[in-house]
């Protein structure tokens, strides 16, 4: 989980019997398609090793400790979603540096962070560099469909 998904909601008020409690709400249209594990898909139950395979091609995630690093890696996979084009440029996600900036004001180098964090999902096969600042997606539903991890 990211603190950006994390909405704080508005704390009980004194008269409830947890006063002053506050909750929080998973705002889940900010978790990046890349993220999203399917158990229930378009009304259907999806098979038992199409969800597996969901969860190995995303389980590289869990091994990022630093809660930044998390958050840059789903901050460009949501700006690849963003991206409606199946094979996409560098100067595609390029575009996106103004709302990358906006979410990490404290990085002067966002374009050497794009390309880290384009390398990250490159070698976890979430994306495939075809070469000179072009890469494409993978559609990955399921085991078929997705490189061999």
């Amino acid at each position: 989980m990211l603190p950006g998904i994390i909405q704080k909601r508005k704390p009980l008020s004194h008269f409830a019997k947890r006063a002053g409690w506050t909750g929080c709400n998973i705002v889940l249209k900010d978790i990046p398609d890349a993220g999203k594990i399917y158990v229930i898909k378009d009304k259907n139950v999806v098979d038992i090793q199409e969800v597996r395979a969901m969860v190995e091609r995303i389980n590289f995630y869990r091994k990022i400790k630093d809660i930044e690093g998390r958050g840059w890696i789903a901050d460009v996979m949501n700006v690849i979603t963003q991206i409606k084009k199946k094979v996409f440029y560098l100067k595609d996600v390029y575009a996106y540096v103004p709302y990358l900036r906006s979410l990490h004001p404290n990085n002067n180098n966002i374009e050497a962070k794009i390309r880290q964090q384009l390398q990250i999902l490159r070698d976890n096969k979430i994306i495939e560099f075809l070469g000179r600042g072009v890469y494409k997606k993978y559609e990955c539903d399921s085991r078929e469909r997705c490189p061999e991890l």
